[in-house]
Formats: C-alpha cells, sequence, structure tokens
C-alpha cells in the first residue's frame, strides 16, 4: 500500500540526511539498515488494514500463541476480549466469510446510536455468537484474521501510562490483528496515527498492556 512507502521513505530521507558522512564511511551499516527497513515493512503489510481505516501506520510486536485451543476458547467462548471493538473479521470455511465491525449508522435510531459505547466499530461481544455459529462444527477454520480494535476509553488509559509527547487527537486507533493458520496463532499489533512520530513511548505502552493483558488472561505466548 502507498501510505507504506510514503512512511519509508521518510524514514530512508532522514536517515540519509543526518548521517551521510556516516553512510559513506560505514556502508555495511547502511546496507543493515536497509534490511531492517524492509523487515519492518513486511510487518506492517501482515497487518492487512485498509487505507480508508488510517493516515500513518507504526508497527509493534508479534506474539505467538501457544495454546491455541486454549486461546480459541478465550475468544469465541469466554469473555475476554468482549470489551474489545471489531474492525473485520475473516472466516475461511467451506466458502470465506469476512464479516465488517463497522457500524451502518442509518440501521440505528438516534436514540440507539448515541447509546452505543463507540461511533464507529461494534463490540466483540456483539458479534462473536454470529462467528462463533459459523465456526462451530466438526471442520476447523483452514485460517482465520480478526482485526481488533481498542476502545477510546483503554485507549485513553495507555496514553496516559505512556507519559508520551503524542496528543490523544494524533491518534486515530491501536489494533490488535489475530491469525490463524496451519502454523498456529499469531498475535500483531499496530498503532494508526494522524502525524509521523519518532516517539515510540505509545508503542512501547501498548507493548506493554497487550503482553500484560495475555498474561492476566493467562494465555502463554512468545514474542517473535
Amino acid at each position: 500500500m502507498e501510505i507504506y512507502k510514503d512512511v519509508f521513505e521518510i524514514i530512508v530521507e532522514q536517515f540519509v540526511s543526518e548521517r551521510l558522512d556516516d553512510i559513506m564511511l560505514q556502508d555495511s551499516e547502511f546496507v543493515k539498515l536497509q534490511d531492517v527497513i524492509w523487515k519492518e515493512k513486511e510487518k506492517y503489510n501482515q497487518l492487512d488494514i485498509s487505507e480508508s481505516q488510517h493516515q500513518m501506520l507504526e508497527d509493534l510486536i508479534s506474539l505467538h500463541i501457544k495454546d491455541t485451543k486454549q486461546f480459541m476458547s478465550h475468544l469465541l467462548i469466554k469473555g475476554t476480549w468482549d470489551n474489545f471493538l471489531l474492525s473485520e473479521a475473516t472466516l475461511m470455511m467451506a466458502n470465506p466469510f469476512t464479516i465488517s465491525g463497522e457500524i451502518n449508522r442509518s440501521f440505528f435510531t438516534n436514540e440507539e446510536y448515541e447509546a452505543l459505547s463507540d461511533k464507529t466499530y461494534m463490540l466483540w461481544s456483539q458479534i462473536k455468537p454470529f462467528c462463533y455459529s459459523i465456526i462451530k462444527g466438526n471442520k476447523v477454520p483452514t485460517a482465520m484474521k480478526i482485526i481488533f480494535v481498542l476502545p477510546k476509553n483503554i485507549e485513553t488509559e495507555i496514553l496516559t501510562n505512556a507519559d508520551s509527547t503524542i496528543a490523544a487527537d494524533d491518534i486515530d486507533r491501536l489494533f490488535v490483528n489475530v491469525r490463524y493458520n496451519e502454523n498456529g496463532i499469531t498475535l500483531i499489533t499496530g498503532t494508526c496515527l494522524h502525524t509521523f512520530t519518532l516517539d515510540k513511548t505509545l508503542e512501547h505502552a501498548f507493548d506493554h498492556y497487550i503482553k500484560n493483558f495475555l498474561n492476566q488472561a493467562e494465555l502463554p505466548f512468545e514474542e517473535q
């Protein structure tokens, strides 16, 4: 996606302008930087978040879940993820199902709409039963992708704890991408910002929050 190209061009141009002499004297270090940039770009591509959902994206962590069955129970049966918002879910069954979590404003009366906790996305708890009805049976999906969005109250909590220079208005959304395939389950996190920044405090605070969330739910994981 073009948005990634813009971000990485900015990073490279800034690096070149600030450290041109070092680059000329240390070609091998510049090659290493290029390798890091392309590896990070590949992580961005794994998030599969549409351009309409963001203006700027910063990548965070990738976590591999150790116990798939236990995680699926927490995801589809227990209430562990119920307070998260759903951006999109894709379930690869006999035929693929794609479920958007974006709210259809015209479906609601004014009173119903105002009562919603979030005006953009539905809670996972409201869509989970439908997803579970598709998945349950003798055969599991060949693949599954669920993109969660953190609700604004949790987002504010994370920003406060981050002691960051990033303003609340600069944040679009914080995402958690849950991917299931033959290799198991992987969680990839990402921040979605309206502006480019080198301040990583929000990323680190989000990193800490997700790991702590999994630990409290007793869902073992390893960072990749």
